[in-house]
């Protein structure tokens, strides 16, 4: 992560994710969050590829529910094809977020979708999350 101050991504222990924002005039930012194509380690192989490399068969769920609590929230829904996903748009005037506190618990929930061809080997996949320092239009 790069450490962009005033407003920065922080990961700690009892917190996954966190922004802070100072800046005086609280003018909102946005986190997304991207996860490139499942490939095999050598690169020779997308997961589900059948000649198409652009990869998407496989889908994190980020979620998070309060200690005791059955119901879960889904925060964001990311396949693994490198487009973004809004992950938090905080507004003017709002300033900090945590994914995961201590009463909140945080899961990722990782799916593939059935493909009619797969290669066993050790798959590689990069999250890639970028920091705007203004709300999405």
């Amino acid at each position: 992560f790069q450490n962009v101050s005033p407003v920065a991504i922080i990961l700690c222990a009892t917190t996954i994710l966190s922004v802070t924002d100072t800046r005086p005039n609280k003018p909102g930012w946005h986190l997304q969050m991207s996860l490139s194509p499942f490939t095999l380690a050598d690169g020779s192989y997308v997961l589900g590829d059948n000649g198409n490399t652009s990869g998407g068969k496989a889908e994190m769920v980020i979620a998070e529910n309060k200690d005791n609590e059955a119901k879960v929230t889904e925060i964001a829904r990311v396949r693994d094809n490198g487009n973004a996903v809004t992950v938090k748009n905080m507004a003017p005037g709002g300033s900090n977020w945590s994914l995961g506190t201590e009463e909140m618990q945080t899961q990722a929930f990782m799916s593939i979708q059935k493909t009619p061809s797969v290669r066993t080997g050790q798959y590689r996949s990069t999250v890639t999350w970028t920091l705007s320092d203004a709300p999405m239009p």
